[in-house]
């Protein structure tokens, strides 16, 4: 369900707003504006996956995530651009007006416009990954820690709590560790850990600070 909101939503989010707060809508209709961007918004997404998770294989948990997403990026770099060069080049036959908003091919203001885009895609890219990571446990990049094994993180992931759990949980919060601690010693994911502690009613790593309402 993670993979498909990344892969899936992010991109169709990302694509609608730029047809609604780009020019493209005047140039093309709505709904031709909503293909041109959907076009390029998911397949380079999709290719910044594939070649970032080549990169974290490769590298097997050498890299700090950030870095890895970097990498990914900036390597799958070419083939989007190549992309994005194929769909102006047909979008700019279809509809000529589009070619005003684009400087002209390997000129100063095309090179300049290219790595401001470029430069915000990785900046993008990186960002969603790292949050998706912290916030859900996300682990489709990230290799699993020195400290355990992937069997070992993930030994409970998933399995019912009990109320043994619930008690180490509320005793490891009270002791002030970090979710991602907790998650690691309890062989659980952080996005579990911290969907738990929601559920308990248990906030900032404190006991009895419950949510207001």
């Amino acid at each position: 369900m993670i993979d498909l909101v990344f892969f899936c939503g992010v991109p169709i989010v990302l694509a609608v707003l730029s047809a609604i707060l780009g020019p493209y809508t005047a140039i093309m209709g709505a709904a031709d504006a909503t293909v041109y961007v959907l076009s390029l918004a998911i397949v380079p997404w999709w290719l910044s996956g594939l070649v970032t998770q080549l990169v974290s294989q490769r590298v097997r948990g050498k890299l700090p995530l950030w870095l890895i997403a970097a990498i990914g990026a900036i390597a799958s770099g070419p083939f989007v651009s190549l992309y994005v060069y194929a769909v102006n080049s047909i979008a700019g036959d279809t509809w000529p007006a589009l070619s005003t908003l684009v400087p002209a091919s390997f000129s100063a203001g095309h090179i300049k416009s290219a790595a401001l885009s470029e430069g915000r895609a990785i900046v993008l890219w990186i960002a969603f990954v790292v949050i998706f990571h912290e916030t859900l446990g996300w682990m489709r990049f990230a290799p699993p820690t020195r400290e355990a094994s992937r069997e070992e993180r993930f030994q409970l992931n998933g399995a019912e709590w009990t109320a043994a759990d619930d008690a180490l949980l509320r005793s490891l919060i009270g002791s002030g560790k970090p979710p991602r601690a907790i998650a690691l010693e309890m062989k659980r994911t952080v996005g579990g850990i911290r969907a738990r502690t929601a559920k308990l009613g248990l906030r900032n790593n404190r006991l009895g600070d419950t949510p207001a309402g």
